[in-house]
C-alpha cells in the first residue's frame, strides 16, 4: 500500500513539475510574441508616417504641375490675344486706307 501511495505522490509531483516547466516555456513564448508585436507595431507606424509624407509630397508636386501648366496656358492665351489684336489692327488700318 505504501508503494502505491509513494508511486501516486511521485506521479503527481512529476505532473506538477512538468506543468511548471510548460508554464515557464509558455511565459517565455508569450514575452517573445509581445516583443514581436511591439516591433511590428513600431514598423507599421514608421510605414504609415512615410506613406503620409509621400502623399503630401505627391500632392504638392501635382499642385506645382497644375500651377505651372495653368501659367503656360495663360501665356499662350496672352500671346494669341496679342497676335489677334495686331491682326485686327492691320485689317482696320487697311480698311481705313481703302476708304480714305
Amino acid at each position: 500500500m505504501e508503494t502505491i501511495i509513494a508511486f501516486g505522490w511521485g506521479a503527481v509531483t512529476m505532473f506538477y513539475v512538468g506543468m511548471i516547466v510548460v508554464v515557464f516555456q509558455l511565459r517565455k513564448s508569450v514575452k517573445q510574441l509581445e516583443s514581436d508585436v511591439m516591433d511590428t507595431d513600431g514598423t507599421l507606424a514608421e510605414i504609415f508616417k512615410t506613406v503620409i509624407q509621400k502623399e503630401k509630397e505627391t500632392i504638392n508636386y501635382v499642385d506645382t504641375l497644375h500651377n505651372t501648366s495653368e501659367n503656360h496656358v495663360n501665356e499662350i492665351y496672352r500671346y494669341i490675344d496679342s497676335r489677334f489684336d495686331k491682326f485686327e489692327n492691320k485689317i482696320t488700318n487697311k480698311q481705313e486706307i481703302l476708304k480714305g
